[in-house]
């Protein structure tokens, strides 16, 4: 059972997930050369609102490289040796939970999507601005697709849960994928550590599967699941 602690600490995410959002749109409209930190090397020309997001999602990423209980969430700790428990039958390959070419499925459909993102920068329509806000919005988005319905696990992961989620450690890759277009340097610094966390789950997935799987690792069994709110 989920614990009223987690409950409300999964809420106080949201709510500060949310409330990231609403201030990136309110500095949309009533603070635009806030947005000036987006070209090129804007970022080191002045302090700007935008710098609090920048610690934020990094401080954000530099957590999962922590193997350490409740520094980041369990879903993404599972690549971690420390946290992997042998299951009394071990089944013969440590097959993924869920569909086997989902997570090649929604690597597809997420690169469509960016192909739309960056077409409309491509014709002018939007430009880094409206790629900030949504990455911003993606951010919220990531934590309502966990706490409550997420639609990559529902039609094309077809996995249990977050917790055996087989592209858990992609989310910050897919944030930050708006802000591809012509990044400058406050975009890189965010895209390229995300990527390397990408990078750095898929190696430890091919290197010790059984991890990833809840027939061989008891750690992500469903009795001493926190529940989504401890994603």
């Amino acid at each position: 059972m989920t614990s009223n602690k987690t409950r409300r600490s999964g809420i106080t995410q949201l709510i500060f997930r949310l409330g990231a959002f609403i201030i990136a749109v309110f500095l949309y409209f009533a603070r635009p050369d806030d947005f000036d930190v987006l070209e090129g090397a804007g970022f080191f020309d002045r302090p700007s609102t935008l710098h609090i997001y920048w610690v934020i999602w990094i401080v954000g990423m530099a957590a999962r490289l922590i193997p350490l209980k409740g520094i980041a969430p369990p879903g993404a700790q599972k690549r971690f040796g420390k946290f992997y428990k042998p299951t009394e039958s071990m089944p013969a390959g440590a097959k993924h939970d869920g569909s086997a070419r989902g997570h090649l499925w929604a690597a597809l459909i997420w690169a469509l999507l960016a192909a739309g993102v960056f077409a409309l920068n491509a014709a002018n329509i939007t430009g880094r601005r409206e790629n900030f806000l949504l990455t911003a919005a993606l951010y919220a988005l990531d934590l309502i697709f966990v706490r409550f319905y997420c639609p990559l696990r529902e039609w094309i992961m077809k996995n249990r849960c977050c917790m055996t989620c087989r592209i858990y450690n992609w989310d910050w890759a897919m944030i930050f994928t708006p802000m591809l277009y012509k990044p400058g340097f406050y975009a890189l610094s965010l895209i390229l550590p995300a990527a390397a966390l990408m990078i750095v789950w898929e190696a430890a997935l091919r290197r010790h599967p059984e991890r990833f799987s809840p027939r061989t690792n008891a750690s992500l069994d469903c009795s001493i699941c926190r529940g989504c709110d401890g994603q």
